[in-house]
C-alpha cells in the first residue's frame, strides 16, 4: 500500500553485460594418411639405394682390376702411334781392367740405359733419342749416345757420344770412331743393294716378308688377343696418380712365365714354317735366368691406354764369359703418352750416306795402322810392341835403324838377337 509519508526513490537500474560473439569454429585437422607416409619414405629410401648401387657400380664393380686390364688390352690394340721415354738400370759385380799396370779387378757395374722418342709405325715414322753408360765404382767407362730417325723409308743416325777404338801406342789411342761423332748419317736400304748389287737380294726378302705379314697377321693377332692378357697378373690395386698430368689407375703386377711360355708355343703354330726359332730361343733363356720378375702399371682412367709400366727382376749370369761375376738387379720403367696423336719427323738434310762414312773409316784405320813416323820400316804400332821410339829410327844409336833390326831378329834396344817369339811382328810396308 501506498505510503506518502515515505519518500520515493527509483528503482537502480542494473546493466545488462555485453556478451562476446563466440568464438569462430575451427574445423578439426584430419589425422595424414599412414600410407602417404610410407610411400614417401620408401620413394626416399629407393632413390638412396640407387645411389648407392649406381656408385657401388662405378666406383667398384666397373673399376675392378680384371675389368680396367681387358679394357686396357682393347684399346693398347689399337695404338698406332705414341710418344715415349724408357729407362732401363742394370746393377752388378763385374770384372773390370786396372788403370796402368794395375790388374782386374772387381767392381760394382751399373748400366743405364736413357732414350725417349715418338713413332707411328702404319706410316715408317721413328724418332728417338737415346744413351747408354756403364760405370765402374761410380767412375764412367763406357760411354754411346745420339740420335735415330726413320722417315721416307730410309733410315738416320747421329752419335754425339762413341767409344773409342783403343789400340795402344805411345801417342795415343787410335779413334777411328771420331769420323761419325756429331753428322748424320743416312742408311738408305735401297741405295745400299745398289752400290753392293744386292737389289735381287732385297727383292726376294721383301716378297718373302710381304707374303708372311699377309698370311700371318690376322693368326698371330688372334693369339695375342687370346694369350697375352694371362700374362700379367694383378696382385695389388695401388693409389691412383697423376702420370704426365692423366688420371691413372694404378696396380701391381706379376709375369706368369708359364703363360709367356704359352704364348710363344700358340705363335710357334701361327706362324708356321715362317718362325724365326732364334728370337723364341732368346725368350727361353731370359726366362730360364730371370728371377723375381714384376713390377707396376698405371692405365688412364678417360681412355685405359697405359700411361706408365715398370718391371723389376733379376738375371742370373750362366756364362763364364760375362763381364758380371754375380747376378744383375735390373729395372725397366716406360712411359707412353699422346697415343694416336700425329707424329711428325723430319729427314736431316745433312746426312753423309754410310757406304761413304765407312769408306772414311777404313781410312783412318789404314793410316794408322801403316804409319811410320820416323821411317825406320817400322810402323808406330810395332813400335810400339817393341819398347822402341816411334820418333827416332835408331832407338839404341848402334847405327842401324830400328826396323832393319826387328826385320833381322836383331834386339833394337841393344846388343844380341831377340828371343824368337818377339820376332813375330807384322810389317807396315
Amino acid at each position: 500500500m501506498f505510503d506518502s509519508t515515505t519518500p520515493y526513490s527509483a528503482p537502480q537500474v542494473v546493466p545488462v553485460p555485453t556478451m562476446a560473439p563466440p568464438p569462430s569454429v575451427v574445423p578439426p585437422t584430419q589425422p595424414r594418411s599412414h600410407k602417404k607416409i610410407w610411400r614417401t619414405l620408401f620413394l626416399v629410401v629407393l632413390v638412396a639405394a640407387a645411389g648407392v648401387g649406381a656408385a657401388y657400380y662405378f666406383f667398384v664393380l666397373a673399376v675392378t682390376p680384371e675389368k680396367v686390364m681387358g679394357k686396357m688390352w682393347t684399346a693398347m690394340s689399337g695404338v698406332t702411334s705414341t710418344e715415349f721415354g724408357l729407362e732401363v738400370t742394370g746393377t752388378g759385380m763385374g770384372m773390370v781392367d786396372g788403370k796402368g799396370d794395375a790388374p782386374r779387378h772387381e767392381a760394382e757395374l751399373v748400366m743405364a740405359l736413357m732414350a725417349n722418342g715418338a713413332f707411328a709405325y702404319l706410316d715408317n715414322l721413328f724418332a728417338m733419342d737415346f744413351s747408354l753408360h756403364t760405370t765402374a765404382d761410380s767412375e764412367t767407362v763406357f760411354g754411346f749416345a745420339g740420335a735415330s730417325r726413320s722417315v721416307g723409308g730410309a733410315d738416320y743416325i747421329k752419335l754425339t757420344e762413341v767409344p773409342k777404338t783403343a789400340l795402344p801406342i805411345d801417342t795415343g789411342d787410335f779413334d777411328a770412331m771420331s769420323v761419325l761423332r756429331d753428322r748424320w748419317i743416312v742408311i738408305d736400304r735401297a741405295e745400299i743393294a745398289k752400290s753392293l748389287h744386292l737389289e735381287q737380294f732385297f727383292a726376294q726378302l721383301d716378297s718373302q716378308t710381304a707374303g708372311t705379314t699377309t698370311s700371318h697377321a690376322d693368326a698371330v693377332k688372334a693369339v695375342f688377343a687370346t694369350y697375352l692378357p694371362a700374362i700379367l697378373h694383378v696382385t695389388a690395386t695401388l693409389p691412383t696418380e697423376d702420370i704426365g698430368g692423366v688420371s691413372s689407375f694404378h696396380y701391381a703386377y706379376t709375369i706368369d712365365e708359364a703363360a709367356v711360355r704359352t704364348l710363344e708355343s700358340q705363335l710357334q703354330i701361327a706362324l708356321g714354317d715362317d718362325l724365326q726359332q732364334g728370337s723364341f730361343d732368346k725368350i727361353d733363356a731370359f726366362l730360364d735366368s730371370t728371377e723375381n720378375l714384376q713390377g707396376e702399371m698405371w692405365i688412364a682412367k678417360a681412355t685405359s691406354y697405359v700411361t706408365k709400366v715398370t718391371m723389376t727382376g733379376d738375371v742370373m749370369q750362366k756364362s763364364e764369359s760375362s763381364t758380371f761375376t754375380d747376378k744383375i738387379a735390373f729395372t725397366v720403367a716406360l712411359t707412353l703418352s699422346n697415343p694416336n696423336a700425329t707424329i711428325s719427323v723430319e729427314a736431316p738434310s745433312d746426312a753423309t750416306p754410310i757406304i761413304d762414312v765407312m769408306k772414311e773409316v777404313m781410312e783412318k784405320v789404314m793410316e794408322f795402322t801403316t804409319a811410320d813416323d820416323d821411317g825406320d820400316g817400322l810402323t808406330n804400332i810395332n813400335e810400339t810392341k817393341h819398347n822402341t821410339d816411334p820418333a827416332n829410327s835408331d832407338t839404341d844409336g848402334d847405327g842401324f835403324s830400328d826396323g832393319d833390326e826387328v826385320k833381322g831378329g836383331y834386339n833394337p834396344l841393344g846388343e844380341g838377337k831377340m828371343p824368337v817369339e818377339i820376332q813375330k811382328v807384322e810389317f807396315g810396308d
